[in-house]
This record gives C-alpha cells, sequence and structure tokens, in this order.
C-alpha cells in the first residue's frame, strides 16, 4: 500500500469517526436536552446523556452487524456454483 493510499485511508477512517461523534452529539442532544436553558446540566439530563450514548453505539454496532450479515448471505446466494 503506498503513501498517499495509507493517507485516504486514514483520512477516510477520521472523517467517518467525526461522522459518528457528530450523529452522537445530535441524537442524543436531541434526546436528553430538549430545551437547553442556561447554567449547567440538571442531574436528569446527564443520567439520559450518560446512558444514551452507550445505547447508540450498541444500537449502531446491532445495525451494522445485520446489514453485514445480509450482505454475506445476499453475496452466497448470488454466486453461482460450479
Amino acid at each position: 500500500m503506498s503513501n498517499s493510499e495509507k493517507r485516504l485511508e486514514i483520512r477516510n477512517a477520521v472523517t467517518s469517526l467525526n461522522d459518528l461523534a457528530s450523529s452522537v452529539v445530535t441524537e442524543c442532544h436531541a434526546k436528553c436536552i430538549p430545551k437547553p436553558r442556561d447554567g449547567d446540566l440538571s442531574i436528569a439530563e446527564i443520567t439520559c446523556l450518560d446512558r444514551c450514548v452507550p445505547k447508540y453505539m450498541e444500537t449502531l454496532n446491532l445495525v451494522s452487524q445485520e446489514i453485514q450479515s445480509a450482505r454475506t448471505k445476499a453475496a452466497q446466494v448470488t454466486v453461482p456454483k460450479k
């Protein structure tokens, strides 16, 4: 793998992580802090955020696994056997 290919792979990984972080922040903020106010977060908001992030990540992993499984099954079905 050339240096430019490695750089592109790293850049794509960083972009994916940034997108994931942005999604988590957007979704969990909307769920846990529907009406932002001045000052600190309440205990309820902190607790919600503390639970939201792991649940979001777990759900994302489950969905990714299901998509990969479906792709694998589809690939096995479409490959003609000799």
